[in-house]
């Protein structure tokens, strides 16, 4: 790519802290974050991710190799963790929005960016009453009124309904075009893959990466030859389920489907 490097690593380690000293969870890894890019990090619980984006963050020391970030000086990164509420400061939801940096936003705009991102309620609400995925959503509205460079996001979207966090994620990938906003997004639901400019997988302590959403769900080499996503375990939704059994009944890899399930009909396949 040529647009910027927002953030590079190179063979290093990450791990957490015992009473016996430092214990690697994830060894030699290579990653590098464009600007304006949506890089999902995929893995299970416990794989390594929180550790991951603690260590990108500096929140947690890197034990071996190299981290470079951008030499903006004026760089802002935002933390949205996989822990429910976690970071949030304010009593009530207008309290919240006013920790953000950029306080200069009229009324309208964040009204306009609460109801965008589905969260439905009074800026008096108290913040210990909102439900977790209410509290999901306030994060990310804090988040995006400091316009950050870079927004990681560990499992931050786990408490939302299907619909709400499809809305959300569209709104992203919207953010992206208009700010060129970088996203690290790290996720065991598979379905966050469409969204994604390039997909990493954490394994074993280790972190492969290079695929496209495509490339990942369906095999460029053959339908009949198992996919990425199944090699390495996952079972894929239901919509490329049904895209595998397009692809092997001829349907060109290019067309198979990803986020919605085109019908048989527009696909060209008839009865």
């Amino acid at each position: 790519m040529d647009t910027p490097v927002l953030l590079e690593i190179q063979n290093a380690s990450f791990g957490y802290p015992t009473h016996r000293g430092w214990v690697v969870l994830l060894h030699n890894l290579y990653l590098t974050l464009y600007k304006g890019q949506w890089l999902v990090v995929l893995g299970p619980n416990g794989g390594g991710k929180s550790t991951l984006a603690r260590g990108l963050l500096r929140l947690s020391p890197i034990l071996e190799g190299s981290l470079t970030v951008s030499s903006t000086s004026s760089m802002i990164s935002r933390y949205i963790p996989q822990r429910l509420g976690a970071g949030i400061l304010g009593e009530t939801v207008a309290d919240e929005l006013a920790t953000a940096r950029n306080c200069s936003y009229t009324g309208k705009y964040i009204a306009d960016l609460l109801e965008e991102l589905g969260l439905s309620v009074p800026l008096h609400s108290p913040v210990k009453k909102l439900s977790g995925g209410q509290k999901q959503l306030l994060s990310f509205a804090s988040a995006l009124l400091d316009n950050p460079d870079l927004l990681i996001v560990d499992e931050g979207a786990a408490m939302l309904n299907p619909a709400i966090r499809h809305r959300l994620l569209n709104f992203l990938e919207k953010k992206i075009r208009q700010t060129n906003l970088s996203i690290l997004w790290m996720t065991q639901q598979l379905e966050d893959i469409f969204y994604a400019d390039e997909i990493a997988v954490v394994q074993n302590g280790t972190l492969q990466t290079g695929w496209h959403a495509r490339s990942f769900f369906y095999s460029e080499e053959s339908p009949w030859q198992p996919s990425t996503c199944r090699k390495l375990g996952y079972i894929p939704p239901f919509s490329i389920q049904v895209g595998e059994e397009l692809y092997r009944r001829g349907i060109p890899w290019s067309e198979l489907p990803l986020q919605e399930i085109q019908s048989l009909e527009s696909a060209g396949v008839h009865s």
